[in-house]
């Protein structure tokens, strides 16, 4: 039996500072932590990206945000993840939204 955590979306742009800030985001920062130390290695690791281009079709319903290769973009500053940690990338195409990572 494998336990899996999955982090979705917990990018710069999506806590307090950010493009599409939520509040009271960064406090998540050291709950992830400690989860992601508790579950220890044998533990999936997954986290989703909105990875966006600047030219998205996205960006007519939302303001810009997680353009790809931006500060915006990184998972959020002091997330501690293992190095097998899987990361996708979603919104990468431009035409669609990129909700989903699966």
């Amino acid at each position: 039996m494998k336990t899996a955590l999955i982090i979705v979306d917990m990018q710069n742009d999506f806590v307090e500072g950010g493009a599409l800030a939520v509040t009271g985001g960064r406090a998540l920062v050291p709950v992830t932590n400690r989860i992601v130390r508790e579950l220890g290695q044998t533990a999936l690791v997954v986290t989703s990206q909105d990875w966006h281009p600047l030219k998205a079709e996205h960006f007519d319903k939302w303001p810009v945000h997680c353009v790809a290769n931006s500060k915006g973009a990184e998972l959020v500053e002091g997330l501690k993840l293992p190095e097998n940690t899987i990361h996708i990338v979603k919104g990468t195409s431009g035409l669609d939204d990129g909700y989903s990572a699966f």
